[in-house]
């Protein structure tokens, strides 16, 4: 059972949305930072999204899940009106993430590797 609302919006985000926060979430880990530029998460999203045989989306499709998942404050996004030069930043906790996405059986697997 999910408790907080935060890990309740991630589990009910679209499938695109979630992948581009695990994509997030694995690209902040094998960086070691947190804060990412946008077109290193857009390209993990796509390698994540081919790897699963899912149709990629186009880049102004995923400018369009950055705004959506910034409007619900799941990210925080410095410069937003800079769209390639974008900064994304988780705004929740790294264990209340892991434990929404275990929930997901693709995704949640690869969150837990």
């Amino acid at each position: 059972m999910i408790s907080s609302p935060i890990a309740a919006a991630i589990s009910g985000a679209s499938f695109h949305e979630r992948l581009l926060l695990v994509a997030l979430f694995l690209e902040s880990r094998s960086q070691g930072k947190a804060t990412l530029a946008f077109p290193d998460v857009a390209q993990r999203h796509v390698i994540l999204a081919r790897t699963h045989n899912i149709e990629p989306p186009s880049t102004s499709d995923l400018k369009a899940i950055v705004s959506r998942l910034g409007a619900t404050r799941i990210l925080l996004i410095e410069a937003p009106h800079k769209d390639l030069y974008q900064r994304l930043r988780f705004n929740v906790a790294r264990d209340d993430f892991v434990a929404a996405m275990a929930t997901d059986p693709v995704l949640g697997q690869i969150v837990r590797k």
